[in-house]
């Protein structure tokens, strides 16, 4: 049997890589002229009689099911033999066929190409030449393999990203979170500066930009490639949109680790769609200040004083010197400075500290004091603190507004 690698890599001039159908004067009227790669394939297997099977096992020396791409791309050839050129593969058409046999894909620099599973390509291919039709197997492989091609074309049309640059994001956060701690919910305790159990997108970028001793104001600021050792801020936005998936901003414990710990990133996108939730509709605000940031406060505001100050009751009356049962706004602010949830700048070290700033407050008091007397009544206070749905609550007292005002 003729070597037809030699012949096309000496004769004609060719690298070991080169298919071919990348030499335009290699064009011929072979089987299957026209159709698909699989089709030409398994055209000549029925037409020279031909078994992939006992053809490519030679090449597997060890016996393991699976060799290198260049091996894999040796024994196709030496199983084609005379007919190698007649099926005139291309480099492209190549890459098609090995795609859905690849062991796995490299997740960093310098890592060593996949393993082509040789024996299910080949008996794929029998099947396929000899019944006209797919294995379930080679759909469900073929299936992977477009949706990850539908993938990569979403990374990069909107975030300009590859799939590997969002698994080295993945892997770099785990890496980083770990190296700092223990565990995982010891790092999310440690991004939870205001213990309210949850995290905003603008935490998770500020602890890495701290990590890297970078100042960062805003979504993008100044970490662009730093934050996380040569990770780009694109990929970084990317994941955080498979984490923040409903796109609340409120990204719990276990929607992060569903995430960093997931062993193929693009199952846990709804359609392949990284960030497929819908566009938030423009948020209710007060004073200027987004409503989730005063529930925020609010949560806060209660969870510390119920455990700092044994309870809200406590802490009020320890406020209300003339028992009167209210307080000023300016009374509430001492009373939240008193618990140091009130952000302040610490005299030694000028670092800010505290959890909520006076506007988060004065909003949340907007609720308290909605008839504007300026006076904040405990059992209200209390009230307001516990409810659940802070839009509703607004909602309701600008309809009593609006009615007071018809009235």
């Amino acid at each position: 049997m003729t070597d037809a690698l030699s012949v096309a890599t000496t004769v004609l001039g060719m690298s070991e890589k080169t298919m071919p159908g990348d030499i335009g004067h290699l064009a011929n009227d072979g089987l299957a002229e026209g159709q698909s790669i699989w089709d030409r394939m398994a055209a000549l297997i029925c037409n020279r009689s031909l078994d992939l099977r006992i053809l490519m096992d030679a090449h597997d020396r060890r016996n393991r099911g699976f060799v290198e791409v260049a091996t894999f791309r040796r024994s196709l050839c030496y199983a084609f033999g005379n007919q190698w050129i007649e099926l005139g593969m291309t480099s492209k058409e190549f890459d098609e066929i090995c795609a859905p046999y690849l062991s796995r894909r490299p997740t960093a620099t310098g890592e060593p190409e996949a393993y082509i599973m040789w024996q299910k390509f080949t008996n794929d291919m029998q099947e396929y030449a000899e019944k006209k039709r797919r294995s379930t197997g080679f759909l469900d492989r073929l299936k992977a393999v477009e949706d990850r091609e539908r993938f990569n074309a979403i990374l990069s049309q909107k975030y300009g990203i590859t799939d590997f640059e969002l698994r080295r994001a993945q892997g770099a956060i785990k890496t980083r979170l770990l190296g700092y701690y223990k565990t995982l919910s010891q790092a999310f305790r440690s991004i939870d500066n205001d213990r309210s159990n949850s995290l905003t997108r603008q935490e998770i970028r500020d602890f890495f930009a701290k990590a890297s001793q970078v100042a960062q104001s805003g979504p993008q600021a100044d970490t662009d490639n730093v934050n996380l050792g040569g990770v780009s801020d694109k990929a970084v936005e990317c994941l955080l949109d498979f984490v923040d998936a409903d796109g609340n901003d409120d990204i719990n414990y276990h929607e992060l680790i569903d995430v960093l710990m997931a062993d193929d990133i693009t199952s846990l996108a709804p359609g392949g769609i990284p960030g497929a939730r819908k566009p938030k509709p423009p948020e209710d605000k007060v004073r200027g200040v987004p409503i989730s940031k005063i529930k925020k406060a609010q949560r806060v505001i209660r969870e510390r004083l119920n455990t700092a100050a044994k309870s809200i009751t406590h802490a009020f009356k320890s406020v209300d010197q003339d028992g009167s049962g209210y307080l000023s706004r300016e009374e509430v602010l001492q009373m939240l400075r008193t618990y140091y949830i009130l952000k302040y700048v610490d005299f030694y070290t000028q670092e800010e500290r505290g959890d909520v700033d006076e506007m988060q407050v004065h909003a949340l008091l907007d609720f308290v004091d909605s008839d504007g007397d300026g006076k904040i009544r405990y059992m209200e206070f209390a009230r307001v603190l516990a409810v659940d749905d802070l839009v509703g609550l607004l909602r309701g007292q600008k309809q009593k507004a609006n009615k007071r005002v018809i009235a």
